[in-house]
C-alpha cells in the first residue's frame, strides 16, 4: 500500500483539464480539502466557476521516495448561481493532467481523514 500525502495548493498549475467527476456535498469537500482556495466568482473573481479547490498529492513508494506531484482541481462548472453546489449532493468536476488526479480525489473522499483504501494510505498535511 502506498502512502499518499495531500494538501491544499492554491498554486496548482494552469492548464488542467477535465479528468472525471465525483459526487459529494460541498461540506464533504470542505471537510476533506478545506475551504475553496482558488478564487472563483463565488469568492470574488473568475470565469464559469464559483467554487474551486487546488490539491497537490504526493505518492510515496515503499522506499519513501516520491514521484512528481499530482495536481487536482475540484470545481463546479457553469452554474447560474453559487448556491447550486451547496444544495445536497453535487457532481463536482475534477481537473488535472492525468486520470490519476480523479482517482486520488475520489479515493480520498471515500475514507476518513488520514484513512486507507486497498491501494492507498492517505495522510493530510498542511502547507
Amino acid at each position: 500500500m502506498e502512502l499518499v500525502e495531500y494538501q491544499a495548493d492554491d498554486l496548482a498549475p494552469v492548464g488542467t483539464c477535465l479528468q472525471g467527476h465525483v459526487t459529494a456535498t460541498f461540506d464533504q469537500i470542505v471537510e476533506r480539502f478545506g475551504t475553496p482556495n482558488i478564487l472563483g466568482e463565488g469568492l470574488g473573481s473568475g470565469d464559469k466557476v464559483w467554487w474551486e479547490w487546488g490539491v497537490q498529492f504526493t505518492i510515496w513508494d515503499d522506499a519513501l521516495e516520491d514521484d512528481d506531484p499530482i495536481y487536482a482541481t475540484i470545481y463546479d462548472w457553469k452554474e447560474t448561481h453559487p448556491d447550486h453546489a451547496h444544495t445536497g449532493e453535487y457532481q463536482w468536476h475534477i481537473g488535472g493532467f492525468c486520470t490519476e488526479a480523479s482517482w486520488l480525489v475520489s479515493e480520498a473522499l471515500s475514507v476518513e481523514v488520514d484513512g486507507a483504501t486497498d491501494a492507498y494510505n492517505f495522510h493530510r498535511t498542511d502547507k
